[in-house]
């Protein structure tokens, strides 16, 4: 299968689904910010929360979760951060990962800082 068709797939589940206890943590092995971590997990699985769909958004989620645990919300806002400006492509093939962005860190104002990779700097910059 082609990854175009493999992202376009992916970026047809980032449409708003209700809201369900289906909790997901990506972490794999030895997370800087929490290097005890054995592993991912997910918990809140039911018959009727187990589509792709309802996977995809849950684990967009706990990405945007962990980085959060890196960077609180109240510590971005005490130091004056206005502004978060998502960058890399990832972002742009992932609509979803912007709306936990926008979700996680509400208050702040979210944008996408255009098609530079991730190896232009870091997944998420933030602004003063």
């Amino acid at each position: 299968m082609p990854e175009d068709l493999i992202w376009q797939k992916l970026a047809s589940f980032s449409a708003p689904l209700p809201k369900n206890n289906l909790t997901i943590s990506p972490l794999l092995i030895n997370e800087r910010a929490t290097p005890l971590a054995t592993g991912a997990w997910a918990e809140g699985i039911r018959t009727h929360n187990v589509s792709l769909a309802e996977l995809y958004q849950a684990t967009c989620s706990g990405i945007i979760r962990n980085i959060a645990t890196i960077l609180p919300l109240e510590t971005l806002l005490a130091q004056g951060v206005k502004e978060i400006i998502c960058t890399g492509s990832i972002f742009n093939r992932h609509p979803y990962l912007v709306t936990s962005v926008q979700e996680t860190f509400n208050g702040l104002s979210v944008s996408l800082g255009g098609e530079c990779d991730a190896a232009y700097g870091a997944v998420i910059a933030c602004i003063m």
